[in-house]
């Protein structure tokens, strides 16, 4: 049917969707700008909302590939959410973080009211890789599909740590550089420089 985004809507235009024919996206990651949101560190050359840019074009794309192949549905594009675990990455300056506890009450509450309002489906868009921020993740949608009637999926963190996550590009493997490495490696700085290339420092 279309792909939308949440804050662009007002209630009436959203109450009009098809409940079972609907599916949120959101995304998240460590973040940037706002100053309420956890930030989290990329190196020297990469800006602190790396993650959370990330993710919302992440979002984008799916909405679009999934409504290539049904688009019989709606794709609610819900913005992006800055906040995440990141306690690895304290030891840098202006890295903020919440904890898992926190984390996975937001994404329970956030989900179990998308599911109060009779939607069905949510994506969790997730671009960032912390190992306990995917853990609060999986277990807020566990909560959620077993308590509520919604589906809640988060499949990033499967494609990131399988063999389906997908290779470095030519070039980068010519470079000597290894393909374990998803932390403002040679795939998160390529894309920075193409998307948002004006917050790539030298």
């Amino acid at each position: 049917m279309a792909i939308l985004k949440a804050e662009e809507m007002t209630w009436t235009e959203m109450d009009l969707l098809d409940r079972e024919r609907t599916i949120f996206l959101l995304p998240l990651g460590c973040v940037c700008k706002h100053a309420l949101g956890p930030l989290e560190e990329h190196g020297p050359h990469l800006p602190l909302g790396t993650d959370p840019l990330t993710a919302g074009e992440m979002a984008e794309k799916a909405a679009q590939l999934l409504e290539k192949e049904e688009s019989t549905f709606s794709y609610i594009l819900l913005p992006r959410l800055w906040v995440g675990h990141s306690e690895e990455a304290m030891h840098f300056c202006r890295t903020l973080s919440v904890g898992t506890g926190t984390l996975k009450a937001l994404i329970t509450d956030l989900c179990a009211a998308i599911a109060r309002h009779g939607f069905r489906k949510v994506l969790l868009i997730n671009h960032h890789m912390d190992l306990f921020h995917i853990r609060a993740l999986l277990q807020a949608a566990e909560e959620v599909n077993r308590s509520c009637a919604i589906r809640v999926i988060e499949a990033s963190s499967a494609i990131f740590f399988t063999e389906t996550g997908g290779h470095l590009a030519p070039e980068a493997e010519q470079s000597g550089m290894e393909d374990t490495e998803i932390h403002a490696d040679v795939r998160e700085t390529p894309f920075m420089l193409h998307r948002y290339p004006g917050l790539v420092r030298a």
